[in-house]
């Protein structure tokens, strides 16, 4: 267990990064495979929009997803970090869930010089019963566990098998295309 603790805090640097271009991953460890379609209609798509591209390495998955900035060049927004869970992982003992010290070598990795502080507290909702019970699930880790970086990136374990990091892009990205949906929806109204 040790040994591969170590092993992964001294492979980190291979995973790719927040922020980077896929030249920039690639050149990490090599070639990606863009996500086929197929799987993308099932697991649905990290964002909407995107360019997504998968990395195999060492046992790990790592998905990536990536957006236009207004310099032309495509950048990865979100990842998501799964164990390539296979029959000789299985065989050898090994467990789909992701443990707390390779989600703390996934956070060293993913830091860039900056700091991951664990949030206590879920967002609170206009709603105050809402915000209760956000903030009790929260607490008895339902939600999953959630980590923000100083930059505002933030990083979830929901459910423990996987692990989502995402740049503030990201999550304003989700916003304008829920907020352009719900435009939808009201002018779809008919009027009674």
């Amino acid at each position: 267990m040790r040994v591969l603790a170590i092993f992964l805090l001294l492979t980190t640097s291979a995973f790719a990064r927040l922020g980077e271009t896929i030249a920039q991953a690639e050149n990490r460890y090599g070639l990606s495979k863009p996500v086929p379609q197929t799987t993308l209609t099932i697991a649905g798509r990290l964002i909407e929009g995107d360019h997504e591209y998968l990395f195999e390495y060492k046992g790990w998955k790592i998905r990536c997803a990536l957006l236009m900035a207004s310099n032309g060049e495509w950048y990865i927004m979100r990842e998501e970090y799964t164990k390539d869970w296979n029959t000789e992982v299985r065989l050898a003992g090994g467990s789909p869930m992701i443990a707390d010290y390779e989600r703390d070598a996934i956070l060293k990795g993913e830091a860039e010089g900056k700091q991951w502080k664990l949030k206590l507290l879920a967002d609170p909702d206009p709603d105050p019963v809402v915000t209760l019970s956000k903030q009790l699930a929260h607490s008895l880790g339902f939600m999953g566990s959630v980590w923000i970086r100083d930059d505002g990136a933030v990083a979830r374990v929901p459910g423990g098998m996987q692990m989502i990091l995402e740049l503030p892009a990201a999550l304003k990205r989700d916003a304008e295309l829920k907020a352009i949906k719900e435009k939808k929806l009201k002018e779809g109204v008919p009027g009674f």
